[in-house]
């Protein structure tokens, strides 16, 4: 673990610079993709900057949501006890579906090209995760379950023991995930949004199994990670499906017009 890194004689949290820099990365991505496709460079960075904050406020507040629940904040903050804020964390998923939200508000405000946009920021998703996953890694957070076998790691936040290298994994998924979507959207397919959340839905709840921290909430044996998970698979899925029969539709009515023809 190394929670702190030295950049020239300044101590830097590992985790927010990983962050920062997974952000960072997915937007120079992002921005290659969306000027082949005739996109604007002002309007992606008000579309990422609405997407980030949005992003922050979700992941805070699924974090506290989860790990002291909405009824019990309530209570401690109208009694003016706000000893919760001293321990922040941030949830992936409910960061995620805020981003997304902030996103498309975005591109109504801006009247961007809602296709262009989506197929060029969509695939960076799981770039930027990855890199902050390494964030985790190197902090010690969101650590995986005892473990001794080949490259387990020693997680000091985690109880000072060996444990799987969760947060390693995770990071190589997202990082196939998004090689595999770059291709998918380059082929001008449609529904990438759709097919990514389908597709990370699967690999978090699996993932969540190896998980070791149990702060985030569990309910029915399942972490609050992997209910979101298993709602955003189900939606997803009917999308790509109602979206298939929808193409299917109009293939079969345009071949239709054509014989009449």
């Amino acid at each position: 673990m190394m929670p702190i890194i030295s950049i020239f004689g300044l101590r830097i949290p590992a985790y927010g610079l990983c962050v920062e820099l997974g952000v960072f990365a997915a937007f120079l991505v992002s921005l290659r993709l969306v000027r082949n496709k005739g996109g604007d460079f002002n309007t992606l960075v008000i579309l990422y900057g609405v997407t980030v904050l949005f992003a922050l406020i979700g992941a805070i507040f699924t974090y506290y949501a989860a790990s002291y629940g909405l009824g019990r904040l309530i209570r401690e903050f109208s009694r003016g006890d706000f000893s919760a804020l001293r321990q922040m964390g941030l949830v992936f998923y409910g960061g995620l579906l805020a981003g997304l939200l902030g996103c498309w508000l975005a591109m109504r405000w801006t009247h961007a090209d809602m296709r262009a946009y989506t197929d060029s920021i969509v695939p960076c998703i799981p770039l930027g995760h990855a890199i902050g996953r390494i964030g985790c890694l190197l902090g010690g957070c969101c650590y995986g379950v005892p473990y001794s076998g080949p490259l387990a790691v020693r997680s000091v936040e985690g109880g000072n023991v060996l444990r799987f290298p969760i947060q390693a994994v995770e990071s190589l998924a997202n990082l196939l995930l998004f090689v595999a979507l770059l291709r998918y959207a380059k082929k001008g397919k449609p529904r990438v949004l759709a097919v990514y959340l389908a597709t990370y839905a699967v690999i978090r709840f699996t993932l969540e199994f190896f998980r070791g921290d149990a702060i985030r909430g569990a309910w029915l044996r399942l972490s609050t990670s992997q209910w979101i998970a298993a709602v955003t698979f189900v939606l997803a899925l009917v999308w790509l499906i109602l979206g298939g029969l929808r193409r299917t539709e109009a293939v079969s009515n345009q071949k239709g017009r054509k014989k009449e023809v």
